[in-house]
């Protein structure tokens, strides 16, 4: 996101709701450096703090459909061979502790 937002600054909007939820998710990552990436990314895309709260308003139902899908991941439905079978079991524990 904070690529994207540096590129194109005000062209952000039209891609907004299909990387909020990933993004502002990912502020609450318990993995080291990706909380501070995504905030980081936030202070990129919205240097005045209002201008995070209007985007978190604009695109509300677009996080929590986001948290809704996660939540509903499985073994079976997450089919990425790349992530350690570990690592998969844990995802709907993170998604939980995002949202909590």
């Amino acid at each position: 996101m904070a690529n994207l937002g540096f590129t194109i600054v005000r062209g952000i909007a039209p891609h907004l709701r299909s990387v909020m939820g990933a993004s502002w998710l990912g502020q609450f990552d318990p993995f080291t450096g990706i909380p501070e990436a995504a905030n980081q990314s936030f202070q990129v895309a919205f240097p005045v703090q209002e201008k995070i709260l209007e985007a978190l308003i604009h695109c509300g139902n677009e996080i929590l459909h986001y948290v809704d899908e996660n939540l509903k991941l499985t073994l079976q439905t997450i089919n990425d061979k790349t992530i350690p079978i570990e690592e998969l079991e844990e995802i709907p524990e993170l998604v939980v502790s995002y949202i909590i």
